[in-house]
């Protein structure tokens, strides 16, 4: 498994955008409100120049692993649920499995006439 760590400014920028939709502490849901809500990250999934995975992140203290859902770009971490600046600094990201678009929407069982509170999570 590989060790990744976030792109803080793209992160950053990528919350600010998508922030009105976004809820703490769901990272699955959020990346799904970011793709809904973002056309350039969107096209980017859709050309697979950037993937959705899944897999743990430490804490702020390195001592504990959370469930969680980002992005990986050019081997750097997008990750649009953080709590602070300074955590997404310092948290590192272990990857267990990467999606492409279709694979994504296979993998959250995607209906277009679905509301997202009913869409299945099932990545891990």
């Amino acid at each position: 498994m590989q060790i990744y760590k976030a792109n803080v400014s793209k992160s950053i920028e990528l919350q600010q955008r998508t922030c009105i939709w976004l809820e703490n502490n769901k990272s699955f849901e959020n990346v799904y409100q970011a793709l809904m809500h973002n056309n350039e990250l969107s096209l980017k999934l859709f050309h697979e120049e950037i993937l959705i995975a899944v897999g743990f992140t430490t804490g702020s203290r390195r001592r504990y692993f959370n469930r969680h859902c980002f992005f990986i770009e050019d081997n750097e971490v997008i990750d649009v649920t953080f709590d602070s600046t300074h955590s997404l600094e310092l948290r590192e990201y272990t990857v267990i499995r990467t999606y492409t678009f279709t694979k994504y929407l296979d993998a959250i069982a995607y209906e277009s006439n679905k509301p997202v509170n009913e869409i299945n999570f099932k990545f891990i």
